[in-house]
């Protein structure tokens, strides 16, 4: 009997345990859920690591982009909701003390917590160490333990220390449309994937004093650091441009103005800048106009500048010869009819109003800037070696210089050309180029007819290797015969127009040679060109043997100065006096 009431107290024991092991199974696994996996949580402690973003440097290796560590705090809401449960902390103390801290708007914050639907979303971006630790310092008012609720997670922020300093040659980090950090324009953005950092991770199991349990779940990934870009820019060339441009803008009241410094040699670009200028570390402070780098985003018909490639063109096919008598004489307009559309006519004309008499030679056609004595040349050579000539010279596409904002520039195949394209395209208008494939065809003259890949970046860092980029000839433009032939007539050109300037005595002692360009602007709202607006651009180099630079100065829509010899030729002169001791340029004897 008393075996069978045994029997039976060990039953209903069985029964009353299997009970109550449910039901805790219940509220563990239901009832309590969110609570003990926010426990859980805790015990596995998923810490990410981020490498740096690879540095910028300028050629003498100074720094002019870094980043530095930044934290992002975010709301955890299941365990924001499970302290509030427990009654460790309220909502509103946590809101009030977050606030404070991060500098926020308190009822926005619950505002927030209450209607998003994500357990889990950022409330803070890219604090710095002080303030991350004023958060992580935070206490509850009833136990004193930490405030709970919250993440914060690592990541980078991206600094500027010369602010505007090269900032259309750095580019900038922004944002995309989901609010995650993005490389944009110049080399942030072509060398984003070289700087970005591998993201490293760790995986631990705590126990409830934050020791690690051994034997536990361990996994680790270490982060690794993006590779330093160094660039061509020197930082001295590049102050004395951006400052001249600035004087530029001001002094000829025009919308920008841009310029760009070039070792013919090697293709190397040592200064490009644009004015205005802006700061990467407040891009969003600038109207989206000024972000581009206009030096090869903006493509544009750069006028007679063109005259020295047509020049080239026409030397080089043996079409014409310095001094051979383009025309005797005309009046400041020619007219010229199309086989290729029923005879279809247009009249060429000279930009001056009042052109100097004939006749003229090729020499005497690149110093007046004649438009006629540009076509005839254009004539002899024909519109096929024209359109080989030019692109070879790199004309209708882009030159892969690494800004991640290049754009081609636009010229017709040469099986579409008809009689007006040919005139036009020989003095520099109905085709675009941007300023890079401008001053890219220059230094093809001043390095003997060899055109080398425009580059901006010599070498690229990756840990203790480094990696250079080597000067890469393109090609053989024109035979060195030919460019010799072509830079004596420029530095004629250049000899001609200096007498007109105040500079004539102090560039005496130099070999320059130069080529301006006025252009009038396309109109935005229908065909034909803007009569009150141009493009004044001038470009020159060093003619001596062994050239030091080629320079691009350009300036968009001057007021009052109605051609580049009144503009760019003066602010590109006074530039290379203040340039000419930094890049070593030879006297003549």
């Amino acid at each position: 009997m008393l075996d069978k009431v045994k029997l039976r107290l060990s039953w209903w024991a069985f029964i009353i345990l299997t009970i109550l092991i449910s039901v805790f199974l219940y509220r563990w696994q239901v009832l309590d859920y969110s609570y003990y996996s926010g426990l859980a949580s805790d015990r596995t402690k998923v810490e990410q690591s981020v490498g740096n973003r690879g540095k910028i440097l300028s050629s003498d290796r100074s720094v002019l982009a870094y980043t530095t560590p930044a934290y992002d705090i975010f709301v955890y809401k299941v365990e924001l909701n499970t302290a509030e449960k427990n009654k460790a902390q309220t909502r509103d103390e946590f809101a009030t003390k977050m606030a404070t801290v991060l500098g926020l708007d308190k009822t926005k914050l619950l505002s927030d917590i209450e209607t998003n639907p994500s357990n889990y979303f950022k409330i803070a971006e890219k604090i710095d160490l002080d303030t991350k630790n004023a958060v992580l310092a935070l206490n509850k008012d009833k136990s004193g333990k930490k405030l709970e609720g919250y993440i914060v997670e690592t990541t980078e922020k991206r600094v500027y220390p010369n602010n505007e300093f090269a900032s259309h040659v750095i580019g900038y980090m922004g944002k995309d449309i989901d609010g995650n950090d993005k490389a944009n324009n110049g080399v942030e953005g072509y060398y984003d994937g070289e700087m970005k950092p591998q993201k490293g991770q760790s995986t631990v199991e705590k126990d409830s004093y934050g020791n690690v349990i051994l034997g536990g779940q361990f996994e680790q990934y270490a982060s690794k650091n993006g590779r330093d870009i160094v660039l061509t820019i020197d930082r001295g060339l590049q102050k004395v441009l951006q400052q001249k441009l600035d004087e530029g803008r001001d002094k000829y009241s025009a919308v920008y103005t841009s310029g760009i410094i070039m070792d013919p040699k090697t293709g190397n670009i040592l200064a490009m800048a644009l004015s205005p200028e802006y700061d990467p570390n407040k891009y969003f402070q600038s109207d989206i106009s000024v972000l581009n780098n206009r030096n090869v985003s903006d493509p544009y018909e750069p006028g007679s500048v063109v005259k020295a490639l047509t020049a080239s063109a026409g030397i080089d096919s043996g079409s014409v010869t310095p001094d051979e008598q383009l025309f005797a004489s005309h009046k400041g307009c020619i007219e010229i009819s199309d086989p290729k559309d029923n005879g279809k006519k247009w009249n060429i004309c000279v930009a001056s109003k009042v052109p100097s008499p004939g006749p003229k030679d090729l020499v005497k056609t690149l110093q007046t800037s004649d438009n006629i004595g540009a076509y005839m040349v254009a004539k002899k050579t024909g519109i096929e070696k024209m359109d080989s000539y030019f692109r070879k010279f790199g004309v209708g596409k882009p030159t892969g210089v690494g800004l991640a904002e290049e754009t081609s520039s636009s010229l017709k195949s040469a099986a579409n050309w008809n009689e007006i394209d040919l005139a036009t395209y020989s003095f520099g208008q109905g085709m675009s180029m941007t300023p890079l494939q401008v001053v890219s065809a220059f230094s093809t003259i001043a390095n003997g007819g060899k055109r080398m890949k425009p580059q901006i970046v010599s070498s690229v860092i990756d840990g203790t290797d480094e990696i250079p980029i080597q000067p890469k000839l393109e090609e053989q433009v024109i035979s060195e015969n030919s460019a010799s032939i072509v830079r004596d007539m420029l530095v004629k050109t250049f000899k001609y127009n200096i007498g007109a300037t105040p500079y004539k005595k102090e560039t005496a002692n130099y070999l320059i040679a130069g080529k301006s360009g006025t252009a009038q602007i396309p109109k935005t709202d229908g065909p034909g060109y803007d009569s009150s607006s141009v493009n004044a651009t001038y470009v020159g180099f060093d003619a001596n043997p062994d050239p030091k630079f080629v320079m691009i100065i350009k300036i968009n829509k001057p007021k009052d100065a109605a051609f580049s010899t009144q503009n760019a030729f003066p602010l590109w002169v006074s530039t290379f006096l203040e340039i000419k001791d930094l890049l070593g340029v030879q006297k003549v004897q």
